[in-house]
């Protein structure tokens, strides 16, 4: 009989938000594979970090869902994250790449955002043509 070990629903968000911002680099970016797969390790690491800590460490930032926050809370989130010593010391440690990693992962919530707004913009459009089709009937 097999072992079933129940997962954890943040590491599946962490493995969703992972995929989503090493897609984004994928495409937008001209990263090489490696640095993909570097930076994309770091924001594990990062979401990790964050969501262990936001009651200690964090107390200014209520709880959020790292995959959907906005981009200006994941300013903040990363702003304050980078405060904290033992956090500014591994990403001087690791030649800033972690300090790197984050400004990727809130590109990556811009486009995601713009992407929304724009999917936003032509839904309107397309209601209002239908409203006008409907009011013609």
């Amino acid at each position: 009989m097999k072992n079933k070990t129940k997962e954890n629903p943040n590491d599946i968000a962490i493995t969703l938000l992972e995929t989503e911002i090493a897609i984004y680099m994928r495409k937008e970016t001209k990263l090489s594979p490696k640095s993909i797969k570097n930076y994309t390790q770091a924001c594990r690491k990062i979401a990790r970090d964050l969501q262990a800590t936001f009651d200690t460490l964090l107390p200014t930032i209520k709880t959020v869902d790292l995959r959907t926050c906005s981009s200006l809370k994941l300013e903040k989130l990363f702003h304050e994250y980078f405060l904290i010593p033992e956090y500014r010391n591994l990403n001087e440690k690791g030649k800033g790449m972690y300090k790197a990693a984050s400004k990727h992962w809130i590109r990556c919530r811009v486009y995601q955002e713009r992407l929304q707004k724009s999917w936003d913009i032509g839904l309107e459009k397309e209601i209002e043509k239908f409203d006008k089709r409907i009011s013609e009937l």
